[in-house]
């Protein structure tokens, strides 16, 4: 499997790994249906942290990333049990997907981009997700 979803109990997150072989659309919507089970056994909404600094993206990945938010209900964007959402990249490709994103034609969410797991987890501790 070239992505990892796991839970990060202590955070209140769930962390969603993307190796270097993802290929985003094919394997979108089998991580979209790992994230949400991880999310729907949860009590409260929680954070959802996606490491994608491991793969090299392309401007097609991040316009099926962007419409999949925009429009699909099973999107993470609109799942009630994910608060917030950050993005974990160098890659200035996702800095400005991840600001598009924030435009209300793809819905208007909000994500932050930070470039290591444990810029996320600081972000977590100060409320910042």
């Amino acid at each position: 499997m070239s992505y990892r979803v796991e839970m990060l109990p202590q955070e209140r997150a769930i962390l969603a790994t993307c190796h270097a072989n993802f290929q985003l659309a094919d394997e979108l919507s089998q991580m979209v249906s790992a994230i949400s089970a991880f999310a729907e056994a949860e009590p409260a909404p929680i954070t959802l942290i996606a490491d994608m600094r491991g793969v090299a993206w392309r401007l097609d990945d991040m316009i099926i990333g962007a419409n999949r938010a925009r429009s699909n209900q099973d999107s993470v964007f609109r799942h009630p049990k994910i608060k917030g959402i950050i993005f974990i990249s160098d890659s200035k490709l996702v800095e400005l997907s991840a600001r598009g994103l924030s435009n209300p034609i793809f819905g208007g969410h909000s994500v932050r981009v930070v470039e290591s797991l444990e810029q996320a987890l600081e972000s977590l501790s100060a409320g910042q997700a």
